[in-house]
């Protein structure tokens, strides 16, 4: 009888040794990582976000920017949060101050008719109602939305 009794419970160790195995088997399996996501979203301060394909991704820090392999730059007292996600981003970018946007800029209609040329990108913030634009400094063009 004894004999029995430890036989029972033996098999019973080996049985919940077996189940939290297979749980945890279970749950490694599902357990998401970054390479499953194909963008890394960073939200700044006054609500707009940069999208940066995750693929190959890394940055560096200095003087106070975050700078991505694909030379992306990010004051970092103006990041609320990152995250990854698979949503294609919209490639609308708000109207705010860049730093790596300097001198004049021209504004036109998504339909391509010119709006007016200013002086920096505040000062067309300051004149455009809200709407969806396409900004112009020197040879960049960059799709824009004032709010």
């Amino acid at each position: 009888m004894p004999t029995l009794i430890i036989l029972f419970f033996y098999r019973l160790k080996l049985m919940r040794r077996f189940l939290v195995f297979i749980a945890f088997a279970c749950c490694m399996g599902h357990a998401a990582k970054a390479s499953d996501y194909k963008y890394l979203v960073l939200q700044k301060t006054d609500g707009t976000t940069v999208s940066l394909r995750a693929t190959g991704l890394t940055f560096t820090f200095a003087d106070g920017y975050l700078v991505a392999s694909d030379n992306t730059v990010v004051e970092l007292k103006s990041l609320q949060k990152m995250f990854f996600s698979n949503d294609e981003p919209t490639a609308i970018e708000a109207l705010v101050a860049d730093p790596s946007v300097s001198g004049d800029v021209e504004i036109y209609t998504t339909a391509g008719a010119l709006v007016g040329r200013y002086g920096s990108v505040e000062r067309a913030r300051q004149a455009l109602s809200q709407g969806v634009y396409l900004m112009k400094n020197g040879e960049k063009t960059i799709k824009i939305a004032v709010k």
